[in-house]
């Protein structure tokens, strides 16, 4: 679990990775995911990768 933290947390400083809190249960950490920030690493993880493989 302290690899995925330290992955996650790097990607959050490079701004690659951003942190979603639903707005009605801010408390809740079960809640929390991560969305894919910059559009063009999106595009290319969801058309280019998806589709050579």
């Amino acid at each position: 679990m302290k690899n995925i933290n330290r992955q996650l947390r790097i990607l959050m400083d490079m701004e690659a990775e951003e942190k979603v809190l639903p707005i009605n249960s801010k408390d809740d950490k079960r809640k929390i995911f991560y969305t894919i920030a910059n559009n063009h690493v999106r595009f290319y993880q969801a058309y280019i990768i998806l589709t050579q493989g």
